[in-house]
């Protein structure tokens, strides 16, 4: 059975990135070859902002564009 990764991070310039990932190969708990990455483009962020990924903002929240990254 496929396990996709949710990928984020916060980088220096304080934007978030993020990338769906199915990975193919491991060495140890490291993964060495991905079979697929998906970049989500998210929109421009305060870094001081809290983003709870746990729970769906009552408004809908922002639109995410998902789009097929082939390799």
């Amino acid at each position: 059975m496929p396990l996709w990764f949710l990928l984020y991070e916060r980088h220096e310039d304080g934007l978030l990135r993020a990338e769906l990932s199915l990975p193919v190969r491991m060495s140890g708990k490291y993964v060495t070859q991905w079979q697929v990455r998906i970049p989500i483009d998210l929109p421009d962020s305060d870094p001081g902002t809290s983003i709870d990924l746990d729970r769906p903002s009552s408004d809908g929240g922002p639109d995410v564009l998902v789009e097929f990254l082939q390799a």
